[in-house]
């Protein structure tokens, strides 16, 4: 599973991506964004990229209340299609997710330790494109609330030595394709799988990251 990421990628660097066509909401950097945190997630609005910030776990439309919200934080890239919570925002409410990258624990003699994993290009500063759904959901007030949910997979060989699931990664090339609800399911499915060794490095981070209250540079840094 992914239970924690970073989206700490100043909004001009973001920017040169192409990613997105327009901000409709303030973008804000965080080292360490937990479940129930709001992130940036890129989501298809009338024909236009719009880079918006949503809450991580999703609530589907019909849902009666939104303590679902709680447990879908990770969507199961091979189950996509069979499962209601997430089926029709495969087909329709693709999103990507922009990240440094995400952290992940391994118990070594007993103690659990965090490694920060993020891509190898560009010094290890390019940004992580992580796939997800997104929906919007009604509050009894009126009010729309926005969530999302960060597809996972197998791990690559490379992340094996970690844990045995990661976050299902997009390419550059492959952005548009993902975000483009007219494509057939068959060929936004061949894009679920773990991206190459090659593409992603790692590293043993402090636990400081452990406590989601801590947001700084301090979560990502090297030890």
């Amino acid at each position: 599973m992914c239970g924690r990421f970073a989206q700490a990628i100043p909004l001009g660097k973001l920017n040169m991506t192409g990613l997105f066509d327009e901000v409709d909401s303030d973008y804000i950097e965080s080292f360490n964004v937990a479940p129930s945190h709001h992130a940036a997630v890129v989501s298809m609005n009338e024909g236009r990229r719009l880079l918006s910030m949503k809450k991580w776990g999703l609530v589907p439309s019909w849902s009666k209340d939104d303590k679902s919200g709680s447990r879908l934080i990770n969507a199961r890239g091979e189950t996509l299609k069979e499962k209601p919570s997430f089926r029709n925002a495969f087909r329709k409410r693709r999103c990507i997710i922009p990240a440094s990258g995400f952290y992940e624990w391994h118990t070594e003699a007993g103690v659990k330790k965090p490694f920060f994993i993020r891509m190898s290009g560009d010094g290890g500063t390019e940004p992580m494109f992580i796939a997800g759904l997104h929906e919007s959901w009604i509050k009894p007030d009126g009010e729309v609330l926005e969530t999302f949910t960060i597809i996972t997979t197998d791990a690559c060989e490379k992340l094996k030595v970690i844990h045995d699931r990661m976050p299902v990664i997009i390419l550059p090339e492959n952005t548009d394709r993902w975000l483009d609800d007219s494509r057939s399911p068959g060929e936004i499915e061949r894009l679920i799988k773990p991206v190459d060794d090659d593409k992603i490095e790692f590293y043993h981070v402090s636990a400081f990251v452990n406590s989601p209250k801590n947001n700084s540079l301090k979560c990502m840094e090297r030890i």
